[in-house]
């Protein structure tokens, strides 16, 4: 068995316990589950298509932020009442 997979299956025991303890279903202390060591980690590289579909998605999430905070600072709620913003500068004037 691979140390990944075992380290894996040590996850699950380890949130079972902590979820235990939090439940209130044990009395003491349960015992830690140590992940073990040598497990080796890859690093993901994105393929050019894939690096083109999240510069899109990426885009398109930034475009709809930037538009909300715009119509926040047009004074969106104002605008729906059909009236018109109220300027912070002389509103405390």
């Amino acid at each position: 068995m691979k140390v990944s997979s075992i380290n894996r299956e040590l996850e699950v025991l380890r949130r079972m316990l902590r979820l235990a303890v939090e439940w209130g279903k044990v009395d003491k202390a349960l015992p830690k589950a140590e992940m073990l060591a040598g497990e080796s980690h890859r690093e993901r590289v994105l393929s050019g298509e894939e690096e083109t579909r999240y510069l899109v998605a990426a885009t398109a999430n930034a475009n709809d932020i930037v538009e909300a905070y715009n119509r926040a600072l047009s004074g969106i709620r104002a605008t729906l009442r059909a009236k018109e913003p109220i300027n912070q500068k002389t509103r405390f004037s």
